[in-house]
């Protein structure tokens, strides 16, 4: 547990001290997530079994970077349920519509519950 607990808190220091190299901070609106950062967090993703982790490092992002689609659906395919997926949704920030279409194509296969409420979570 403090070992999975070291390895986010080095993540987040990892990403959002991107961010801040790039000149931005969390009172700043957030920006497209470069490949960089945006390759780091999926691995750092894929390496975590536990939704809770995932979760802990789309907190520690979350507010720093808008994902297009195809970022936003890699990061939601993580999760290995859909109830994980939409609590990943919700520290999502998305790009713009063409990204809210890809979330929304990509929830098609999920049971109705869990599509109004992906529809719910981008205010649609």
């Amino acid at each position: 547990m403090m070992l999975r607990r070291t390895w986010v808190a080095v993540l987040a220091f990892a990403l959002v001290g991107h961010a801040f190299a790039a000149g931005r901070t969390r009172h700043v609106e957030p920006t497209p997530i470069d490949a960089a950062a945006f390759e780091q967090l999926v691995g750092a993703l894929k390496s975590e079994s536990f939704a809770g982790g995932k979760l802990d490092y789309l907190r520690a992002i979350h507010g720093l970077y808008l994902f297009n689609g195809a970022q936003a659906t890699e990061v939601l395919g993580t999760f290995d349920f859909w109830n994980d997926r939409l609590d990943g949704l919700r520290l999502i920030l998305p790009a713009n519509s063409a990204t809210v279409g890809a979330i929304l194509r990509y929830f098609e296969a999920a049971p109705d519950l869990y599509k109004s409420e992906a529809r719910r979570i981008l205010r649609l």
